[in-house]
C-alpha cells in the first residue's frame, strides 16, 4: 500500500473524481468554444491539494501525475 493510505478504496475514488472532473470541465470549455485541455488542467488545480483539497497526494498519485505531464509535453 502507499504511504499515507489509510483506505484501500482512496486511490481508486481519487483516480476516478480526477477523471470526472476532467472530463466535466472538458466539456464545459468545449461548449463555450475553449480548449478543452485548459479545462481538464483547472479541474486538476480544483480538486487537487491546493484549492477544494479533495485529492490528498501520496506516492501513486505522484507517480500518476508526473506520467500525466509527461504525456502532456509529448503530445
Amino acid at each position: 500500500m502507499a504511504a499515507g493510505l489509510t483506505d484501500p478504496t482512496e486511490i481508486p475514488l481519487a483516480v476516478l473524481t480526477v477523471f470526472a472532473s476532467a472530463r466535466l470541465m472538458r466539456e464545459i470549455f468545449e461548449r463555450l468554444r475553449q480548449p478543452g485541455i485548459v479545462g481538464e488542467i483547472l479541474a486538476g488545480l480544483l480538486v487537487g491539494p491546493h484549492v477544494l483539497a479533495w485529492i490528498r497526494s501520496n506516492d501513486f498519485l505522484t507517480a500518476l501525475s508526473e506520467m500525466g505531464v509527461r504525456f502532456l509535453s509529448a503530445a
